[in-house]
């Protein structure tokens, strides 16, 4: 069977994606050598997101998730499992010998010049996380953010009336000594001040409350984007790194309930 096919059906059934290979190999008419731009197109029409970058292999694990295809330049492929910084070792599935093979970070870069990047959309639509999510859940309370933010500028403008009124007061009220208009203005301002204090009780309650539910959102979908990651991911990456990296999501949280 095609080397090329088997590294991509093990990357496949890494990201919990059945396929079958031979079937593949009847419906695009392969030759004995597949080529990487056919191993592209073929993981596409499986809807795989896939791309071909010439890449070393400290920039590929910092940068993407593996597993990831090798392609060297006769045509030979392997799966890039895992990289170990500390020990400069890669561990790599041989799919001519069926077996898992140990080897120096300098002789797969020597042995393989590009990499194959692959990424299920299935997957990706679950971990899509990013400030287009954070946006895109923004939008969702768009009509309760405009509430609070018309419940805001009718706020600003009561604060209007204050002046207004010591300049009524300055101008009717002292200078023709009108006790009458004094009377109409203190319960007006009165009114206004309990309108504007139930308006904002009222805006701050909608607020919080939205606030709080779009954390809450906030952490769900980042822990159902750590679940949903490939555990190639994490044997990938440092726990300090990860560890990190969630810890960010409370300058999210600090912005949002601010």
């Amino acid at each position: 069977m095609n080397s090329a096919l088997i590294a991509f059906d093990v990357v496949a059934r890494i990201n919990r994606i059945d396929i079958d290979i031979r079937a593949i190999a009847r419906e695009f008419s392969l030759q004995e050598i597949v080529t990487p731009e056919e191993l592209l197109r073929i993981a596409g029409r499986h809807d795989f997101k896939a791309k071909l970058k010439k890449i070393p292999v400290a920039k590929l694990v910092e940068a993407y998730p593996l597993p990831a295809i090798a392609v060297g330049a006769a045509g030979e492929y392997a799966v890039l499992l895992k990289n170990n910084k500390e020990t400069n070792k890669c561990l790599l599935f041989d799919p001519v010998e069926k077996k898992t093979v140990e080897k120096t970070t300098e002789e797969v870069e020597a042995e393989f010049e590009q990499f194959i990047i692959l990424r299920h959309k299935k997957i990706n639509s679950q971990v899509v996380f990013g400030f287009g999510w954070f946006l895109q859940e923004i939008i969702k309370f768009k009509r309760i953010i405009g509430e609070v933010l018309l419940g805001s500028f009718v706020v600003q403008l009561f604060g209007l009336v204050t002046p207004l009124f010591t300049q009524v007061i300055l101008d009717k009220v002292i200078v023709h000594r009108s006790l009458t208009t004094l009377d109409v203005l203190a319960v007006a301002f009165l009114a206004i001040a309990g309108f504007e204090l139930l308006l904002n009780i009222a805006r701050n309650y909608i607020f919080i409350h939205t606030a709080h539910k779009l954390d809450a959102k906030l952490g769900a979908k980042l822990f159902k984007h750590l679940l949903a990651l490939p555990f190639r991911y994490f044997e990938a990456r440092q726990v300090g790194n990860i560890a990190a990296r969630v810890r960010e999501l409370d300058t999210i949280r600090e912005f949002i309930t601010n």
